[in-house]
C-alpha cells in the first residue's frame, strides 16, 4: 500500500469554521481552585472548538463553556494548549464532549455551555 501524506485537514473529522464568539469558561481545576474566565471561540467544527484564554490549561481537563447566561451548557475536554504572546494569552484545543443536546453543526452557530470541570 502506498503512503498517503495528507494535510492536518485531510485529516480533521468535520471543516472548521473561523469565528469570534464571546463565552465563559467554567469549571474546577485539579488544584481544587475553581475556573470562571471570560475566553473567545476562534475556531468551532461539529467536534471542538479553539478558545484563546488567558491562562493554560491541563490537558484532559473538561470544562462547560456558556455563551449567555442561562443558556444549555457544553462540554469539552481540552487536548492542548499553546502560549499566544502576541495576544497575550492561550490558545486551547478542546474536543465535544457533551453537547446537551445543542446543535453541533457550524452553520447552527456558537456553542454553548457552564459549569464545571469533570475528569
Amino acid at each position: 500500500m502506498a503512503e498517503q501524506n495528507l494535510s492536518p485537514e485531510q485529516l480533521r473529522r468535520s471543516p472548521r469554521q473561523d469565528t469570534e464568539v464571546s463565552v465563559r469558561v467554567r469549571g474546577t481545576l485539579r488544584d481544587g481552585g475553581k475556573l470562571d474566565e471570560p475566553a473567545l471561540v476562534n475556531q468551532m467544527s461539529s467536534h471542538g472548538v479553539r478558545v484563546s484564554i488567558q491562562r493554560a490549561l491541563p490537558n484532559g481537563l473538561v470544562v462547560e463553556i456558556q455563551v449567555t447566561e442561562g443558556r444549555p451548557t457544553t462540554r469539552y475536554r481540552v487536548v492542548w494548549s499553546v502560549e499566544d504572546s502576541a495576544a497575550g494569552g492561550w490558545q486551547t484545543g478542546m474536543e465535544l464532549v457533551d453537547s446537551g443536546g445543542v446543535s453541533r453543526e457550524p452553520a447552527a452557530g456558537p456553542p454553548t455551555g457552564t459549569g464545571t470541570v469533570y475528569e
